[in-house]
């Protein structure tokens, strides 16, 4: 969800991807044996003293590689998790051939990035770069757009177990995103919930993730459970607020949609007729119907709701909840609306039969008029009307 979370998932592919691949390969963070950088200083036999000295230099050196080493690793990202690895020793061909790689990646040639990682890790066993390249290799197949290939490589990235923890949970969490994206949930469900349990760390990506495939497997109650934790931290982000109200109502969970919504109205953060539609289609099937005409009238009045056929339906849909209520005057009030944008003069005939029926004839005429003039579909009813006594 980049993992999304539908809600979710490209941008946080996008930047655990960016975040994986900032990873140079200078000479600080792929040191190369030692026997290769430098010859070592001829020992001096039989000094114990000595001795004791290139024992204390060496257990410094070691120490002052393993800090520079997590420093160009950066932050450790997930601190609880317990995974340990054994650090990897680079030859200057390991050394040379990452950098070429990874400058391939840069430069955009993904098929030699692909053939060159195959080429390395048919010979090689050092974990880490097998792993690393792996990942390249599954990023540069979806630059090509072959979704399958890379899926594969980013599976064998993780499974090959070579990548220090920040590494190693990235791409899992990506294998995830992308077998999501490619609707192959059971295997992305099993990933997303192996990432939680070992870093111990609920990420919104994580969630996001695991709310998506929930989601496409039909467990709505647990995906509305799961995106609530992402809610959680981001109660007034707006496409975080509306990604929820898309779970809840998935979810059957119609009350918790709307409250939603309507505390995103009550802060300005309705800005689309789809937002409005949502809050206003809640509230109808709640029969809310003063509610309701608020809503909509308020995205009308706003401009964001446009004159359309769906408008039409929707003041349909009040007129004729005002109307089972015995509220006429509302009923016809929003036949009217509806009268005035509908082509047709099925919304005006409706109008004359409310206004009848609540014995206003004079505007019942006039509105059986206007549904003749659009060229109603039953004129008798309106000429029925215009018959009747009265002006």
């Amino acid at each position: 969800m980049t993992v999304s979370v539908r809600p979710f998932p490209n941008t946080a592919l996008a930047a655990a991807i960016a975040l994986l691949l900032g990873y140079a390969f200078a000479g600080h963070a792929l040191a190369q044996e030692e026997g290769e950088q430098q010859p070592r200083s001829k020992p001096v036999v039989g000094s114990y003293g000595a001795a004791q000295a290139a024992e204390r230099a060496r257990q410094r050196k070691a120490a002052q590689e393993a800090k520079a080493s997590q420093a160009a690793q950066g932050p450790q990202l997930f601190p609880l998790a317990t995974r340990k690895v054994e650090p990897q020793n680079n030859s200057a061909a390991d050394v040379k051939t990452a950098n070429e790689i990874r400058q391939g990646f840069d430069a955009g040639n993904y098929e030699d990035v692909i053939a060159k990682t195959d080429a390395y890790v048919a010979t090689s066993k050092n974990a880490y770069l097998i792993s690393y390249f792996y990942q390249l290799a599954g990023s540069s197949e979806s630059k090509l757009g072959d979704k399958d290939k890379a899926i594969a490589y980013y599976r064998k990235a993780v499974e090959t177990n070579g990548f220090d923890n920040n590494g190693h949970y990235q791409t899992m969490l990506i294998l995830a995103s992308e077998l999501a994206q490619q609707k192959q949930d059971a295997e992305a469900l099993t990933w997303v919930e192996k990432f939680l349990a070992e870093t111990k760390a609920e990420t919104q990506d994580a969630l996001k993730v695991k709310a998506v495939v929930l989601s496409d497997l039909g467990r709505d109650q647990e995906a509305a459970a799961t995106y609530e934790k992402v809610l959680a931290a981001h109660p007034d982000d707006q496409t975080t607020m509306m990604n929820a109200v898309t779970f809840y109502r998935k979810a059957g969970q119609d009350q918790k949609a709307t409250e939603l919504l309507n505390r995103a109205r009550g802060s300005g953060k309705l800005q689309s007729a789809d937002q409005y539609q949502v809050l206003f289609n809640g509230y109808i099937k709640a029969e809310a119907y003063g509610d309701a005409e608020k809503v909509l009238l308020e995205g009308v009045n706003s401009d964001v709701i446009k004159p359309s056929p769906k408008l039409v339906k929707d003041y349909w849909l009040l007129a004729q909840g005002f109307y089972d209520a015995a509220d006429f005057a509302k009923a016809a009030e929003y036949y009217g609306r509806a009268a005035q944008i509908d082509e047709t003069g099925e919304s005006a005939l409706n109008q004359a039969k409310v206004l009848r029926n609540d014995d206003r004839i004079a505007e019942a005429k006039a509105a059986a008029r206007l549904a003749l003039a659009k060229g109603v579909k039953q004129p008798k009813q309106a000429n029925d009307i215009l018959a009747l006594p009265g002006k």
